[in-house]
């Protein structure tokens, strides 16, 4: 081999080394950067869950009050249980 095959190779293996070190390195940045925002997305979607749960916990809580305890029992003694209150009568509407 001449000296100049073996200098030609060299340089070769100098500017192919970095050039493929570069490509990884790009490589791995976008590829976090497609899984940051993906992480992102999801972060936010379950944030608005968190928030729609706590929304359902408050009125959970508000019904739980003991203020709101009789209209619970009234409402599902009426609408599940069919009770009605003293001289109220319930109509049906036949033509259904």
């Amino acid at each position: 081999m001449s000296k100049k095959t073996k200098t030609t190779k060299k340089s070769l293996i100098i500017l192919v080394i970095p050039l493929v070190v570069l490509v990884y390195f790009c490589v791995t940045f976008v590829q976090q950067q497609i899984t940051i925002s993906q992480l992102s997305d999801r972060e936010k979607s379950i944030r608005t869950e968190i928030q729609a749960q706590e929304e359902l916990k408050k009125e959970i809580d508000k019904e739980m009050q003991p203020e709101n305890e009789l209209k619970r029992v009234e409402k599902i003694a009426r609408d599940k249980l069919g009770f009605l209150k003293k001289n109220e009568r319930l109509f049906v509407d036949s033509s259904r």
